[in-house]
């Protein structure tokens, strides 16, 4: 390849990329304003287990790759490839640095949007905020940390649903009330059976 068709290609793929990421940011944006929506917030039900489905929340925790991200990979490629080429390094070399610089973008933007959601959007559920909150068992929780089980919360005016381990020497069974001790990661918590005093 020549270098003008090597530089078509990099202003090509910057003009897309930044087409791409307008869409996408708009997208974002718009997705952004329907979340906030009041729908799931409820008053504590007396049966937690009996909440609809499509009231439950699940967990969220950070992607690593969203559509913003990548959507952010092909105009810095496209600009770091362009500086590159302009300064003479072979192809080879300027392909690594544009790559380099654009999964660096594709990372930033996304964790920008995860942090955006999060200060935006009150009714996320995350896990290492739910310390101590109270639920039930949907599906056992093995004892002793030997597997994952199911569970419900009500916290932050909203029912969550997410996976659990627990603590205790015997199996936690559907219907067990818990209470959360602590976060394991961003969507496992890790629970104890909640005997009231």
């Amino acid at each position: 390849m020549d270098n003008n068709t090597l530089l078509n290609f990099y202003i090509t793929t910057t003009i897309i990329g930044l087409v791409l990421l307008i869409i996408a940011s708009v997208l974002f944006i718009r997705n952004l304003k329907k979340s906030t929506s009041q729908e799931y917030f409820m008053e504590e039900p007396e049966d937690i287990l009996s909440v609809d489905m499509k009231y439950v929340r699940s967990a969220h925790a950070p992607k690593t790759v969203t559509l913003l991200g990548i959507c952010a990979f092909f105009p810095f490629f496209g600009m770091a490839c362009i500086c590159v080429h302009q300064v003479g390094l072979a192809v080879v070399p300027t392909i690594i640095i544009g790559i380099m610089i654009g999964i660096s973008a594709l990372v930033s933007a996304s964790i920008l949007s995860y942090v955006t959601r999060l200060k935006s959007d009150s009714s996320i559920i995350f896990v290492p905020n739910t310390e101590g909150s109270l639920g039930k068992v949907v599906s056992d929780i093995p004892a002793a940390q030997h597997g994952k089980g199911v569970i419900r919360v009500y916290t932050n005016s909203q029912v969550a649903q997410f996976e659990a381990i627990s603590l205790d020497e015997v199996t936690l069974t559907k219907g067990t009330p818990i209470r959360i001790l602590y976060a394991d990661t961003d969507k496992v918590a890790v629970v104890e059976r909640y005997i009231k005093k």
